[in-house]
């Protein structure tokens, strides 16, 4: 993400409202809505000069690049899992296994909500809660993390964690890499013979 940032920072758009608009969004929110998009297209014509924006945020890119995710926690009323569920994560590889219906894609898509692209998450299947879709996400420097796990080091919220406040529909721009069903068949598309079938039923998401 963040050199995709860095390289659409340096495109030039004069100040033209309804693309620099939309540069500056994906730049601060890692992705586009449809609101977003149509608020561009109503400005097709506009003679209104925007402000590039994004002169920090490659910095601030970089900075992201350095971090990975430590846990998921204090969630609200999310998919498949009990409300206040926790997993932390390794600063290498994560293994999430469970029966059917524990919640293990409940936190794949939670995340991919928060990162990636709108999942229609759903309320809680275990209880009538009503309130907004909503969970914490810390994010930590990726050296603190890897002596945290290796050597048991403490971590310094104060300068190593950064905390997401995650709900339903927001998108943040960190540096998180998905693979499901959907980006995997998606990226094939090309590469397999028409007529062939794949059946994909894992998803991997890489710190």
């Amino acid at each position: 993400m963040s050199n995709g940032v860095n390289e659409l920072s340096k495109l030039d758009f004069d100040g033209k409202e309804w693309i620099t608009e939309l540069r500056n969004k994906v730049c601060t929110n890692g992705t586009l809505t449809d609101t977003d998009i149509n608020s561009a297209f109503d400005k097709l014509h506009s003679e209104k000069k925007l402000n590039d924006q994004v002169s920090a945020t490659g910095a601030l890119s970089q900075a992201k690049a350095n971090q990975t995710i430590h846990r998921v926690y204090d969630n609200t009323n999310v998919n498949g899992l009990y409300d206040n569920s926790q997993i932390e994560f390794s600063p290498q590889l994560t293994v999430i296994y469970g029966k059917n219906g524990s919640g293990k894609s409940s936190f794949y898509r939670l995340l991919k909500d928060a990162f990636h692209s709108e999942q229609g998450i759903l309320g809680n299947i275990y209880s009538a809660n009503t309130s907004m879709s909503s969970a914490k996400i810390d994010f930590v420097l990726r050296n603190s993390h890897l002596g945290w796990q290796k050597k048991g080091t403490a971590i310094n919220p104060a300068t190593d964690l950064s905390t997401i406040s995650w709900s339903k529909g927001s998108r943040f721009s960190f540096p998180v890499k998905f693979c499901d069903s959907v980006i995997l068949a998606d990226s094939l598309s090309k590469k397999i013979p028409a007529g062939a079938l794949i059946d994909i039923n894992w998803d991997i998401m890489i710190n």
